[in-house]
């Protein structure tokens, strides 16, 4: 059993009530023992009823006990301080059951009250949150002009304080407490909505006094576009008490690093000088098709590139080119890290299911490994992504290929999905994630990686991961996601540290060489597809780099960079205890 006080974060569990029942019954063998006793004392040579004792000591619990004119027994004593327990307890709970809402404004109210959590705008995502935050005992505030009751009644079931009202408003802002606030979540239903309450937030947190760090505000934003936009103006205020994150809540992004993760397109090895064909297929291509062909385009970078120049074959299938096109448009220089290529499925879903089969032919000379991607986010998404991606599993079940369906939460079609290459992904359970959001699992590589470099390197001048721009921690984040498959194309893992086995503490020098180009190839597509470019020199507010060449064209000087962040992936695996084992 488990039920949430409110604001405070306090929990009563199933121990609390083992606990009062305890103490009910030391409280009733005491005040019975001692009501015994009494009664013996004041009836000298008189029977005692024991009748009469147990009605007597049960008055203990309701506070009201027989006028006692003689000496009392200190067990007496004892049960009738006891017996006040259980009744306070009772009464609490029933206090904070009948009013929960004005107990948690009250306690909002305290001038000392601070740390909560606010959440602007109880949509999907911010319903989400809320529930994430209460069941890791933060204390929850919630602003809605028109909360249903439904969702008021969960909310109020989860523990989280509930405020009528527009959250763009002033004083609603204030009313919530924001300058005190751990941080801000700004997930109401469109983009425009969320930008002026990243506006109106920030004018407040420039009166914040007290904070020693900067006041986030996480802001939901839908549109790709006005999200990269929105990344490069500056929301933080003069003294840095304030900034806007556009990132954290990109549900897709999210989906896309989870999935190929868990999922990755080198699901069998992929070694220097092998011949493997790496493929994605994407099945329809809206933003959550799109986030997933991006990440891919990013880390997608393996072994055989080097050796065999074989690049990862990125298919689009869609109906018309103009998702894709606009895709390009925004990513100029797709094409320069990878192959792209526009399928046009037939209007029947069987005729689709064979098209997409013939994709991956069984027995290929050269061999090929296929991810299929069904990433349908329309309102009857969920359910095309599921009969599409069951129906061409029974098709290529026995083949080199694996299938990714999105669907959006846990509780629809994913969970009857079970054996075979066949996967969900991007449900609202697992994106919306509290750990994902403060990125406590997801970026304990990334930062492990920076750390250990900036130690290496103590002559540079690499700030802290805290004051990182989101750039540089996005770039951190890419070559994290990129070490498992460097660690792949050698034949090793990473996995909790064991003494069973040996641990691979440092590479070969033929090893090094390898992932070395790996990761120079990892990094100028890193570049390419945030808009850099070749220039003989470089100029970073141009976005022009002289390193974007071929390996074997960069400067001595520059080769040694990649061999040393190579040096870096044993130790900072370790920091964070895990082990590269074979």
């Amino acid at each position: 059993m488990h039920t949430d006080t409110g604001l405070t974060g306090e929990v009563r569990s199933s121990w609390v009530w083992w606990a009062t029942g305890l103490v009910a019954i030391v409280a009733f063998g005491c005040g019975f023992v001692g009501m015994w006793e009494y009664e013996q004392a004041v009836r000298p040579g008189g029977s005692v009823d024991p009748w009469s004792v147990t009605y007597h000591t049960l008055q203990l619990f309701i506070l009201h006990a027989p006028h006692l004119d003689g000496p009392i027994p200190w067990s007496l004593h004892v049960g009738r301080l006891l017996g006040a327990i259980p009744v306070c307890v009772a009464a609490l709970i029933g206090f904070f059951k009948v009013f929960p809402d004005e107990l948690n404004l009250l306690r909002l109210r305290l001038p000392w009250a601070r740390g909560h959590v606010v959440i602007c705008g109880l949509g999907e995502v911010g319903v989400q949150l809320a529930i994430q935050g209460r069941r890791r005992k933060k204390r929850m505030v919630a602003i809605e002009s028109q909360c249903p009751q439904a969702t008021r009644q969960l909310m109020r079931q989860h523990g989280v304080l509930v405020l009528d009202g527009d959250a763009t408003e002033e004083s609603q802002l204030e009313g919530a407490r924001i300058q005190r606030a751990e941080f801000v979540v700004a997930s109401c239903h469109d983009d425009q909505t969320n930008i002026a309450l990243a506006a109106a937030i920030g004018k407040l947190a420039e009166s914040a006094r007290g904070r020693h760090n900067a006041l986030i505000c996480r802001t939901l934003i839908e549109n790709p576009d006005t999200r990269r936009l929105l990344s490069s103006a500056s929301f933080s205020s003069d003294d840095s008490r304030y900034r806007v994150n556009f990132t954290d809540l990109d549900q897709h992004a999210v989906a896309a690093r989870q999935a190929l993760r868990m999922y990755p397109l080198d699901f069998q090895p992929i070694r220097q000088h092998d011949d493997n064909l790496v493929r994605l297929i994407v099945v329809g291509f809206g933003m959550a098709g799109q986030s997933l062909a991006l990440h891919a385009a990013q880390i997608g970078h393996f072994a055989n590139e080097v050796g065999k120049g074989r690049r990862l074959l990125l298919s689009i299938a869609d109906p018309t080119d103009s998702l894709l096109n606009e895709f390009k448009t925004r990513y100029p220089n797709l094409e320069r890290v990878c192959d792209v290529e526009l399928i046009v499925l037939p209007l029947s879903a069987s005729d689709q299911v064979n098209k997409l089969a013939e994709l991956c032919p069984d027995g290929e000379p050269a061999g090929s490994l296929v991810t299929y991607a069904f990433c349908c986010d329309d309102e009857l998404g969920d359910e095309r992504n599921f009969r599409l991606g069951t129906e061409l599993h029974e098709k290529v079940r026995c083949r080199a290929a694996q299938i990714l369906i999105r669907q959006t939460s846990r509780k629809g079609f994913s969970a009857v999905l079970s054996g075979g290459r066949i996967y969900p992904f991007g449900m609202i359970e697992d994106v919306f994630g509290w750990d994902v959001l403060l990125h406590e699992s997801e970026d304990k590589l990334a930062r492990a990686l920076h750390k250990v470099y900036k130690l290496k390197n103590p002559s540079e001048p690499h700030p802290e991961w805290d004051e990182l721009g989101e750039g540089y921690r996005d770039s951190n984040r890419q070559a994290a996601d990129h070490t498992s498959i460097k660690l792949r194309a050698l034949g090793y893992h990473a996995e909790q540290l064991t003494k069973e086995k040996p641990r691979i503490v440092s590479f070969a020098d033929s090893e090094i060489e390898l992932l070395a180009q790996m990761e120079h190839i990892r990094w100028c597509a890193e570049r390419y597809l945030a808009g850099w470019m070749y220039g003989e020199q470089t100029d970073r507010q141009r976005k022009i780099n002289r390193n974007l060449v071929a390996w074997d064209k960069l400067l001595p000087t520059e080769q040694k960079k990649d061999p040393e962040q190579i040096n870096t992936i044993s130790e900072a695996l370790y920091s964070i205890g895990l082990g590269i084992y074979r």
